[in-house]
């Protein structure tokens, strides 16, 4: 079947305009960068999470998660830790035990929330264990924020004590930031502001937050600071496990762990496969099954 015209090239050419418009060439603003020193590669703990559903229909949900640690020292592992690949109906009793588990916990409004509480809570725990394998003046980097458990902040208030207790710093790296600055995307706004900058640089925005760049050519990063980690310590350590030309300007043991435990379409499909073929072998009819958790979008995408 033909595709038929996406739009007409007014609409095209309005759209272009406004983008073009927000993404002018100005200065970045009221942001005022600066250059940081390097620091030597100290010890490194990396925190990732992965998780998806993997089947949703009927009132029924199914949800995957797992998370990975990683402490590196004179760039190498030295501890490797990990939550293995749970697969779960996303319900009552799952969300019972995430709120004994949970300091404060706000129940999730759908199953997408209950499976992202469900891998913090993973992370969060991995995170503790390995604070407990790092040494004073290492510094913890969790992908994205550090205040990311809005829905239980007792963890993150643990997870501070914690590390301050042992003088561990922890950062959060943040690969997006939706806030704006003198008009522009506060990252880009960082970028253009830091002209003629060395690099590593920071320049601060809201909170504990400051926008970063770790290495020569690399993107700019949001990077979130916990209470009591000095910033500019931080992302001079930061910026000494930077330099892997796969990840350019971001640390190397958080690209790893990352890819150690995401959850791609594939091995979800995969698993969608492989509860369909046990349910079945259980005496579920298929066609309750594809009246249930089929997608009609399949059929309609397959005419295109």
């Amino acid at each position: 079947m033909a595709r038929p015209a996406l739009a007409s090239p007014g609409s095209w050419e309005s759209v272009a305009l406004a983008i073009a418009e927000r993404l002018r060439d100005a200065p970045g603003g009221p942001l005022r960068p600066v250059a940081v020193e390097p620091q030597p590669a100290r010890g490194l703990g990396a925190v990732d999470g992965g998780s998806a559903l993997v089947l949703e229909g009927g009132g029924l949900a199914v949800g995957a998660v797992r998370a990975h640690a990683l402490a590196w020292r004179a760039h190498a592992p030295v501890v490797e830790l990990a939550s293995p690949l749970e697969v779960r109906v996303l319900d009552r009793a799952l969300t019972d035990e995430l709120a004994q588990s949970m300091p404060g916990f706000d129940p999730p409004r759908s199953a997408a929330d209950l499976v992202e509480r469900w891998r913090g809570l993973r992370e969060w725990e991995l995170a503790l264990q390995l604070a407990d394998r790092l040494a004073t003046g290492d510094l913890l980097a969790l992908d994205g924020p550090v205040a990311q458990q809005v829905w239980a902040p007792g963890l993150d208030r643990a997870l501070a004590e914690r590390c301050a207790a042992r003088g561990i710093g922890v950062v959060g790296v943040c690969k997006r930031a939706s806030a704006v600055v003198g008009g522009l995307p506060a990252l880009l706004a960082a970028k253009r502001a830091a002209r003629g900058l060395p690099t590593p640089w920071l320049a601060p925005l809201s909170g504990s937050s400051v926008a970063v760049c770790l290495a020569p050519g690399g993107r700019v990063f949001r990077v979130d600071v916990a209470p009591g980690t000095e910033p500019t310590l931080a992302v001079g350590q930061l910026a000494s496990w930077c330099a892997d030309a796969g990840y350019l300007g971001y640390p190397y043991p958080l690209a790893l762990v990352h890819n150690r435990c995401a959850l791609d379409d594939g091995l979800v499909q995969d698993l969608s496969e492989a509860l369909r073929g046990a349910a079945q072998a259980r005496g579920v009819d298929p066609a309750a099954w594809d009246e249930v958790f089929g997608d009609f979008h399949d059929v309609l995408d397959r005419g295109l």
